[in-house]
């Protein structure tokens, strides 16, 4: 059984566990409850208990829906190119976009299929202005006036 944590946009903890994503549904003592994010009528339920420096997952129903891949693979990819920008936010967001592209098709997305990395890159118009928001927050505004501008010597 295959699972790893994410976070989630707004930085919750997310648990994917066989390509089925799961969130946070409750905590008691050293056992987390997650609950699968497609709400469908089966209660799709992954438990989380942590045993003296093991962790061990269990399902307890299976998922009669679609694996969550092409899912996990968007969400990788925006995060790779929002840490790029992080790190590197005077580099152009279109140039980002494509170096992020080429290196996630031969490289790949954890928990994602070739194809489903394919299907899940999405196309720059769709997610410029995330890229932009996010360089806009790093890198600070031109002042206004004249005035506002200090130069040190």
């Amino acid at each position: 059984m295959e699972w790893f944590k994410i976070k989630s946009e707004k930085d919750h903890d997310l648990l994917v566990v066989n390509n089925f994503i799961h969130r946070v549904d409750r905590i008691r003592d050293k056992t987390e409850y997650y609950k699968c994010i497609q709400n469908c009528y089966e209660q799709n339920h992954a438990i989380l208990k942590n045993l003296k420096n093991k962790t061990d997952v269990i399902l307890s129903k299976p998922h009669y829906h679609p694996t969550h891949g092409v899912k996990l693979a968007n969400r990788g990819f925006r995060n790779k190119l929002k840490e790029e920008l992080t790190q590197n936010p005077t580099k152009p967001v279109p140039k980002t976009f494509n170096e992020i592209r080429r290196s996630v098709i031969t490289s790949g997305i954890e928990g994602a299929t070739n194809s489903e990395v394919i299907d899940a890159i999405p196309v720059f118009t769709s997610i410029k202005s995330s890229g932009y928001r996010k360089k806009m927050k790093m890198i600070p505004p031109l002042p206004s006036k004249l005035s506002d501008l200090t130069i040190e010597r």
